[in-house]
C-alpha cells in the first residue's frame, strides 16, 4: 500500500514500437535464385559460379559450357558492298538482312551449347557508336560468348586499317581494331568465339593474304573471306546446315575443328579462311545426340 501523501510511484513506459519501413516501389525486376535468410556469405561472390572438378564430371561442365555461367551471343550484321541484290548503298533498292534471318532460325542453346543462352541480334546494322556499345557490353559478360560478325570489309583510304561496312552509307564502318579491342581483357576461362562470314574489297585483299591477318590479330576467330559479296552467307548457311545435322556418335558439344570438313566443301577455292580460336574448344551443341539411348555413344 501507497504512504499517505508520497507521491504515486510512476508506471514503466511501454517498450517502443520497431519503426516501420516506408514501402518500397515496385521497380519492374524479379529476383531469384536469392539466399535463404540467415544464409551470410563469408567472402564476396564471384561474378559467376566456380565449376569444380568433380571426379567422373562430363566435359561438358568441366569446360564450362553447358553449364553455369549464362551465355551470351552477340550477331552483327553489316553491308554487303556493292552486291547487286543486297545493295545498302544510299538511295539504293534495300533487303531484309540475310545472316540475321538465318540464325534467328537457330536454337540459341544450338549455336552456344550453354544451358541458358541470351541473343541480340543486329540486323542491318548502321550506326558504328551503337555496334560498340553492344559489342564493348557483350565483351564484358562474365560467360560464355559467341560474336557473329557479317558484312564486307574495306581498307580505310587514310591509314589502310581494315573496316566492316555498315548499311548507313554516311555513317563510318565498324574498325577491326575496335573489335579486337574490346575482346583483348576477357580471360581465356570465359570462354570466346567470333564467327566472321565476310567478303573484302579490292583494296583490302592484300591485307588478307599475308602470314598474319589483321582479322585475326588479338581475337579468337573463324572467319571465311570471299572477293565476292555475293558469297556473303554461304559460310553461315554450311555452319547451320551442319549444326542440324550435328555428329552422331560424337560427345554433347562439339568443337569447330569437327565442323570443318562438312563446311568447307561448299566454299569457294578463292576464299579465305582463318581460325585463330583456341584448338578442340567445345562450342555448339551436338544436335545429334537429341532422342538417343544411354548406348548411343
Amino acid at each position: 500500500m501507497q504512504p499517505v501523501g508520497q507521491a504515486p510511484t510512476p508506471l514503466p513506459a511501454p517498450p517502443a514500437a520497431p519503426p516501420v519501413p516506408p514501402p518500397v516501389p515496385p521497380t519492374g525486376w524479379t529476383l531469384t535464385g536469392l539466399p535463404a535468410a540467415g544464409a551470410a556469405s563469408a567472402a564476396t561472390p564471384p561474378p559467376f559460379p566456380v565449376q569444380s572438378a568433380a571426379p567422373g564430371a562430363a566435359a561438358v561442365g568441366a569446360g564450362g559450357l553447358g553449364a553455369a555461367p549464362r551465355g551470351r551471343i552477340l550477331v552483327i550484321e553489316g553491308g554487303y558492298g556493292n552486291s547487286g541484290r543486297r545493295t545498302w548503298g544510299r538511295g539504293g533498292p534495300t533487303q531484309a538482312p540475310v545472316l540475321s534471318a538465318m540464325l534467328a532460325a537457330v536454337s540459341p542453346q544450338v549455336l552456344l551449347a550453354a544451358d541458358a543462352v541470351d541473343a541480340v541480334h543486329l540486323p542491318g546494322a548502321g550506326d558504328p557508336h551503337t555496334v560498340l556499345a553492344h559489342l564493348r557490353a557483350a565483351s564484358r559478360h562474365p560467360g560464355p560468348l559467341l560474336i557473329h560478325l557479317g558484312g564486307h570489309v574495306v581498307a580505310d583510304k587514310r591509314g589502310g586499317q581494315l573496316q566492316l561496312t555498315l548499311r548507313d552509307a554516311k555513317q563510318d564502318g565498324l574498325p577491326w581494331q575496335a573489335v579486337a579491342a574490346e575482346l583483348s581483357h576477357r580471360p581465356a576461362e570465359w570462354q570466346t568465339l567470333v564467327i566472321a562470314d565476310l567478303s573484302a574489297d579490292q583494296n583490302a585483299w592484300p591485307y588478307l593474304q599475308g602470314t598474319v591477318s589483321p582479322l585475326s590479330e588479338g581475337i579468337p576467330l573463324w572467319a571465311v573471306v570471299s572477293p565476292d559479296p555475293e558469297q556473303i552467307g554461304t559460310f553461315t548457311r554450311a555452319l547451320i546446315e551442319a549444326l542440324h545435322g550435328g555428329r552422331p556418335g560424337a560427345g554433347e558439344v562439339l568443337a569447330p575443328e569437327q565442323l570443318r570438313q562438312q563446311v568447307y566443301s561448299v566454299l569457294r577455292p578463292d576464299v579465305v579462311i582463318l581460325a585463330t580460336h583456341a584448338p578442340d574448344r567445345p562450342v555448339f551443341r551436338n544436335t545429334a545426340r537429341r532422342g538417343e539411348g544411354p548406348s548411343a555413344d
